[in-house]
């Protein structure tokens, strides 16, 4: 009899570990699956270091598209203004860090993780004279990565432009590639003020 049950609890033991070994194995199988459903990296890339910034003059859309992903950016700033980074439409996988440097520092000088997964961030400076200034943007679990981890990012100052003035007239308008679905971020900064784009179109047959 004791024999028996000692069979019964050693056999309880290995399916109860087996359960968890599976369990394991389907987290960690779904976590892979989540993190390399999307390969491709952003049009940016490769922005993983300072020293390959990309410059941050319009709306942008990146995604952490690898373990460790950083997406770095550089932006010139007038003394004195105020200037505000923006991440915003972050994917339910992203928990952006927004981190600031200038060429001289080994460490950000400015960095904010204020939020939660698929909540906006931002970061608010003021500039003491003009410099250019980098930025790095990254996932707080540099572990997460791939499908939903996307954002948009863009600049705001205290002048309130947006990043495409001069554009209030038609020799002035911005180019925006339709094909790509590209967005803009634009504002009307002071009275009368207009903001002019341009397209390529190609004519379909049988449209009128």
């Amino acid at each position: 009899m004791k024999l028996i049950k000692f069979d019964i609890l050693l056999l309880i033991f290995f399916v109860i570990i087996s359960f968890i070994g599976k369990t394991n194995a389907i987290m960690a199988s779904q976590r892979e699956n989540h993190s390399t459903n999307i390969i491709e990296s952003d049009e940016y890339e490769p922005d993983d270091h300072i020293l390959s910034s990309q410059i941050v003059d319009n709306v942008q859309l990146h995604n952490f598209h690898k373990k460790s992903d950083q997406d770095w950016g550089m932006f010139y700033c007038d003394d004195n203004l105020v200037y505000t980074i923006k991440v915003v439409n972050p994917g339910k996988m992203c928990d952006a860090v927004i981190d600031l440097f200038t060429i001289f520092s080994q460490d950000s000088i400015l960095s904010i993780d204020n939020t939660a997964s698929s909540e906006n961030e931002f970061l608010t400076f003021t500039c003491p004279k003009k410099n250019i200034y980098y930025i790095k943007v990254s996932n707080s679990d540099p572990d997460i990565y791939g499908i939903d981890t996307g954002y948009t990012l863009y600049i705001e100052n205290s002048e309130n432009t947006d990043a495409y003035e001069e554009d209030d007239n038609i020799q002035h308008a911005r180019i925006i590639n339709i094909s790509n679905f590209e967005s803009q971020y634009h504002n009307i900064h002071d009275m009368g003020d207009q903001d002019w784009v341009k397209f390529y179109g190609v004519k379909i047959s049988g449209i009128q």
